[in-house]
Order: structure tokens, then C-alpha cells, then sequence
């Protein structure tokens, strides 16, 4: 049943990404790499500091750890998505972000290969 709830949350929360993001944080290193082997590298323009590969993602500024990250740092980034997994925080963080009106894509933190693959199609239509 939560299974379920959670493939309908992600399914349902690409939908408020209508338009191709154009400046794009990513939390979280395999999160990373997917948007890079997906080929939309150039929309990163900030991630996780376990974001070191490809090693372009070990140069792009970084925004804190993924459970420590820092509003401030996302913020200064002006992101049009910051996609994160259910491991991402602290909780205050999240609700400045929220209150701040940043576009938030949360996925499952890849616990099982289905959720990897689950993860790689929903980052696949968040970013067009």
C-alpha cells in the first residue's frame, strides 16, 4: 500500500513540472549521475556535496551535505527544480524551501532496483 501511495505521489508531482526546469539542483549523488547519463548535465546548477561524478558535479556548487543542506544555498542558486530524495533535510530546511516557493522533486531514496528505475523515469519526464 505505501508502495503504491509513493509511485502515485511521484507520478503526480511531475506533474507540476510542466515546463522543462532550466536551473536545477540535485540532492543526492546517484541522483546526480542520473541527471547527468540522462544528458541534462547543463541544467545543474548546484547539487549535494556526495555529488563528486561525473566530475563536473564535483565542481558545481554545492549546497551542503543531503541531510544537513542549507536554504541559503539553495536559494542563492535560484533553482526552477531541486530534485532530492526521502533522505534529504533537515525538515526546517525543507519548509523554508517550500515557504519560499521552490519546485521540489522528492523520490525514494533507491533502496531496491525498482526504486532506482522508478527514480530514472520520473527524473527522465521532471527534466523533458
Amino acid at each position: 500500500m505505501i508502495r503504491s501511495l509513493s509511485i502515485i505521489f511521484l507520478l503526480f508531482s511531475t506533474a507540476a513540472f510542466a515546463d522543462t526546469p532550466k536551473r536545477v539542483v540535485s540532492v543526492g549523488g546517484a541522483l546526480t549521475e542520473t541527471v547527468y547519463a540522462l544528458g541534462a548535465g547543463e541544467l545543474l546548477v548546484g547539487s549535494d556535496t556526495t555529488s563528486y561524478y561525473p566530475e563536473a558535479a564535483a565542481n558545481s556548487p554545492k549546497v551542503g551535505y543531503q541531510r544537513a543542506l542549507s536554504a541559503e544555498g539553495i536559494l542563492s542558486l535560484s533553482p526552477d527544480l531541486v530534485i532530492m530524495t526521502d533522505e534529504a533535510g533537515p525538515p526546517p530546511v525543507l519548509a523554508q524551501l517550500n515557504s519560499a516557493g521552490v519546485n521540489m522533486l522528492t523520490l525514494n531514496a533507491g533502496r531496491s532496483l525498482e526504486d532506482v528505475k522508478q527514480n530514472i523515469d520520473v527524473i527522465a519526464k521532471a527534466l523533458d
